[in-house]
This record gives C-alpha cells, sequence and structure tokens, in this order.
C-alpha cells in the first residue's frame, strides 16, 4: 500500500471515529511512542500515549503470562468521566477517549428501543 494511500486511510478512520457518540479525541501513535496523528492537544496526546504505551505492555505481558497462546486484543478503561479504548494493531496503537455520560445515554437509548422492539402487543 502506498504511503498517500495509507495515509487516506488514516485519516478516513479518524473521521469516522470523530463522528461516533461521545467522542472527545483519537490518537494515532507509532512504535516509538509519539503521537502521528491526533484530535487533542499536543501535551495531552503526549500523556496518554506514554502512559497508556506502559499500560499496554504489562496488560499484554500478564495475558501471556496466563496464556503463552493468548495476545491483549484491546484495553477498554473506564474512569468517572471518561472511556478509554486502547488497540495495538502492528506498529500502531490508536487511543480513543470518550465521555461516558454520553456513551451510557446512548445505551440506555439503545437498550430501550431494542426492548421496546422485542415487547409483544397486549392481548384482550
Amino acid at each position: 500500500m502506498s504511503s498517500s494511500a495509507s495515509s487516506n486511510n488514516v485519516e478516513a478512520i479518524f473521521q469516522r471515529l470523530m463522528k461516533l457518540p461521545g467522542i472527545i479525541g483519537a490518537i494515532l501513535v507509532d512504535s516509538n511512542g509519539n503521537p502521528v496523528k491526533t484530535s487533542l492537544d499536543a501535551s495531552v496526546s503526549m500523556l496518554y500515549a506514554g502512559r497508556m504505551g506502559q499500560l499496554i505492555h504489562m496488560a499484554r505481558s500478564m495475558v501471556r503470562d496466563i496464556d503463552s497462546g493468548n495476545d491483549l486484543g484491546y484495553i477498554r478503561l473506564r474512569t468517572q468521566k471518561h472511556e478509554i479504548l486502547v488497540a495495538q494493531e502492528g506498529n500502531y496503537m490508536v487511543i480513543v477517549v470518550q465521555c461516558s455520560e454520553v456513551l451510557d445515554e446512548a445505551r440506555r437509548s439503545i437498550t430501550s428501543r431494542a426492548v421496546a422492539a422485542n415487547v409483544s402487543p397486549a392481548r384482550h
């Protein structure tokens, strides 16, 4: 894949991510731990990249210690304000920061619609 095509793909992924409910920002981190694409402030991006890199390393080691044939897929970290999703693919790590409150509301809405769709009409 050409560098231009790869760059366009990354840009398309970022644009899709930023349209999801509650997204605060996204960061693409290279193998050296440096943000190469971000929608957040540079200093915040560096902080997330550094800390999440350490967390991914520890979590991957733990998973492999428990089952050497297994590997880490992604991490979902929930705080009172945010939900942080971290996935590593090849030499890159993607970090997505979402607003917990907006996510909760979206999940409640989806659940209530699903429940309403499965409720049978009252019998007379």
